[in-house]
Formats: C-alpha cells, structure tokens, sequence
C-alpha cells in the first residue's frame, strides 16, 4: 500500500500573510472613501419641507420663553425670546393666542434677522413670507418678501382664541347691592371700592376644551364696567349729564390657591 503526502488541505504561509494584508488594505479604502462622501451634498434645497417644519413651530408651539410667556417681552428683552411659537398652550395645537399673533407681527422685531433665528432656524440665509389670514373679516397680517418663483409652501388651518373679557353693568351692580341705597346722604359719596375675584382654579377645573379655557396667568383679560351714570344716580335721580369719574389705584394680587 502506498504512502502518498496529501498537501491539499494546507495553506501555505505567504498566502495568509498577502490575504491578510489584502484585506485591511481594502477595508482602509473603503472607510477613506465613505468618509469622502459624506463631505458631498446636494444642491438642492426642500423648501416645501423648510415651509413644513416652520409651520408646525409656529401653529403647534407656544413658544419659549413660557413663563412669563414670550409675547409679554419688552422690546428690550426681545432678544431673551429663543423661539417663536403662536400656540396658545402645547396642550392646544392649531389654536392660536391673539396676544401672541399680535405680537408676532409687531414692528419692533426686525426681518428676517429676528425671525430666521426664532422661528426659520439652519443655517442657509432663507428669505420668506410669513402671513396669518382671518377668513372671516378678511383681515390680512404679513411678514416678509414678496414671493418669488421656486419657493417652498405651507397652508395650516387654525383659530384664533380672542382675548377675555367681562361686562359689569348696572344690573351687577344692583345684584350685587354696589349702588347706592337710596338715602340721599350716599349720594355725596366721593371714593368708592370695589374687588374683582377671578377664581382661577375654577376657570381650569369647569371648562376642559382648552379654546375656551380662560388663564389669566397667560392671557389679557378686559372688564369693562358700563352704566356708572345710572349706578351713581339711581333712577329717578338719573341724570344725563356727564360723569367724571377718577380711577386712581389698580390692585391686582393671587390668593393662596388661587
């Protein structure tokens, strides 16, 4: 029987040693030319996708600062403002505080410095037109250049929450036994007092739809007090000449819970 060497199964030692360095000089190339490509970018610029991502910032954010709220900013503190936001909460998307839109259009901020870096972001030097229009008064607020061809463009639907506000009339007042009672001697009163409560508790509590909410630590409340002829002179005293009437000290301070 024939002993036969059987050598099929060897590798020999050069060609490891030529394989191995083969293969980490492929894998070098490679990882220098994924590096290369990172450095390429296309030239072109998704501007329907910078129109996007501006108008989710603007319909669906407050804004920041929060508290105080942004809107509430002097002009100079203007620059403390980091972002732009129109949303009257980040609870309330697409419903948009007046205080806000307001002061988002105002002139104190300047285009398109101010709004590129609060609103627009990155780094390109964007030029845009920012509009809000009220369908129902046709009312029309804009900011920007005019559009020109080749521009990126988005369309949200929105509301707009108004201020609050609160009527007192002589009715309340009746209601309410703030008038005078008749007796001629209360009619040289000269000063008088009166309190406003807002519960505020209550008002978050009662109303779950945030468009009708009423926060008085976020949003202008007006009141208006109406019929002070009438209260001051109660009928049949009621007389048609004008009243001059002095308010000289506005107190306003939270209650504890409140």
């Amino acid at each position: 029987m024939n002993n036969t060497d059987n050598e099929r199964g060897n590798l020999s030692i050069d060609f490891l040693a030529g394989f191995t360095i083969f293969l980490l000089a492929f894998i070098w190339v490679a990882s220098m030319v994924s590096g290369i490509m990172v450095n390429l970018q296309s030239s072109h610029i998704d501007y329907d996708a910078v129109a996007y991502r501006t108008g989710v910032i603007l319909v669906e954010d407050p804004g920041w600062p929060a508290s105080p709220p942004w809107e509430f900013s002097t002009d100079a503190q203007k620059y403390d403002i980091s972002r732009f936001g129109l949303a009257n909460s980040k609870d309330s998307p697409s419903i948009l505080s007046q205080d806000k839109v307001n002061r988002f259009f105002c002139t104190s901020f300047i285009y398109p410095d101010d709004y590129h870096t609060r609103a627009i972001f990155g780094d390109n030097p964007y030029r845009f037109n920012i509009s809000v229009r009220d369908e129902e008064t046709g009312q029309n607020q804009s900011v920007g250049d005019i559009l020109p061809d080749g521009y990126g463009y988005i369309r949200r639907l929105v509301k707009i929450k108004s201020p609050s506000n609160a009527s007192i009339g002589s009715s309340y007042f009746v209601n309410h036994k703030y008038n005078n009672t008749g007796v001629p001697s209360d009619f040289n009163v000269s000063r008088h007092e009166f309190s406003i409560l807002i519960n505020n508790t209550r008002l978050q509590t009662e109303q779950k739809n945030p468009m009708y909410q009423i926060d008085p630590v976020r949003e202008q409340i007006m009141i208006n007090i109406t019929d002070l002829n009438s209260t001051i002179f109660p009928s049949p005293l009621t007389t048609n000449l004008p009243v001059k009437i002095k308010l000289d000290s506005i107190k306003v301070y939270k209650t504890e819970g409140g």
